[in-house]
């Protein structure tokens, strides 16, 4: 396993590397001979560009990107970055720049890095220092206790190919989308710590699930509250209506706990499986494990049409043959701000607050016909 580490100046790559005792410490230059023909564990820290006068100069390499396994930003605040830059040498060429071009520059190399990665079919993960178990994190990686995003969608995708007998494929999100609120939720788990802060700016990657289910999953008497929600989960039946009627094998591909949505998918009558995430969070359905698996599905030859209803399931439906977007009672802004200048996605009627921008089907299985 060889893992790079990104991020920008004085973000705390080379503090976060002296870390790592489990893999060999190198940096980029010192690979290029080496990297491809090694089997060792490597991680290393690198840069994926710099301030230019026209924006931003990419320095990141087709080299680097054959090179490694998994790609990491580690995303420190600015406000911190310029602490550690005012502290600097005086020479130091980052003094100028504000937390208003931090934030920017940052936007841009995850943007970028995030597409670069889905392209590959490679790992993209997020870590935030504020937590102090990334060691912990990149130390599941490597010895393969947590699977990363390719490693998990091949093996979602052997599930659902073995027992699938049909041609299409149906990929649904579980929460908010086959349900009009979240059903983890409605397991009524103590507050262990606030979400919207580890999962803010939607950082939707493998190891955002892993710090939460690592935690949750957990829980004594998980099981039995689970099965409890499931029984009194109340469905969107207007589309679980729809999907019925295309002549599919339907899947329930969920964030959420696989266990609950298999109870879950067993009440709605018309999906043969639940594909999640499992208690001891080693197996973690994050944004790339559903763009990829459904990339997967239709490289087998089948067509698959997906369904979600925020930015977690976004990727998974642009790598669809049909995507459509859910919304219910309330819209998800980030999405809505993001799809409104994209192209392929729709929408069926039965959205009780439509999106803008996005072209409106009476339903699905008309729609896909």
């Amino acid at each position: 396993m060889k893992i790079a580490i990104y991020g920008l100046p004085c973000a705390g790559k080379d503090a976060l590397i002296s870390q790592l005792d489990f893999a060999t410490h190198a940096r980029l230059d010192d690979l290029r001979k080496q990297c491809a023909d090694s089997d060792n564990d490597i991680i290393a820290g690198g840069c994926y560009s710099f301030p230019s006068e026209n924006g931003y100069r990419k320095v990141f390499t087709e080299w680097e990107a054959d090179c490694f396994d998994v790609f990491a930003y580690l995303d420190t605040a600015p406000e911190i970055i310029l602490q550690r830059i005012s502290s600097a040498s005086r020479d130091c060429p980052y003094r100028g720049l504000t937390a208003e071009d931090l934030e920017q520059w940052r936007n841009f190399e995850v943007s970028n890095l995030r597409s670069e990665c889905l392209r590959m079919g490679k790992e993209f993960l997020i870590l935030d220092p504020k937590f102090d178990c990334l060691a912990e994190f990149l130390k599941g990686v490597f010895d393969g206790s947590i699977l990363t995003s390719p490693q998990i969608s091949r093996l979602a995708a052997d599930r659902i190919l073995s027992s699938a007998d049909k041609h299409t494929i149906i990929l649904s999100d579980g929460d908010k989308t086959l349900t009009d609120y979240d059903l983890t939720r409605s397991l009524d788990l103590p507050i262990l710590f606030d979400l919207r802060d580890v999962f803010y700016g939607d950082r939707y990657t493998t190891f955002q699930f892993w710090y939460v289910y690592r935690v949750y999953g957990k829980l004594p008497q998980l099981d039995e509250k689970m099965r409890e929600a499931a029984d009194a989960a109340v469905f969107n039946s207007p589309l679980i209506e729809d999907l019925s009627k295309i002549d599919a094998y339907r899947v329930v591909v969920t964030a959420g706990l696989e266990i609950l949505w298999s109870y879950a998918a067993e009440r709605t009558g018309i999906f043969g499986m639940a594909i999640g995430t499992d208690k001891e969070a080693t197996c973690n359905m994050s944004q790339f494990s559903k763009a990829l698996l459904a990339r997967y599905l239709r490289e087998a030859g089948h067509e698959v049409i997906a369904l979600g209803d925020n930015m977690v399931d976004y990727q998974m439906l642009k790598e669809a043959d049909h995507g459509y977007i859910v919304s219910h009672i309330k819209r998800n802004p980030v999405v809505q701000r993001t799809v409104i200048s994209d192209q392929g996605l729709k929408q069926p009627a039965s959205n009780e607050d439509p999106l803008d921008g996005v072209p409106v089907v009476k339903s699905i299985h008309e729609d896909v016909e």
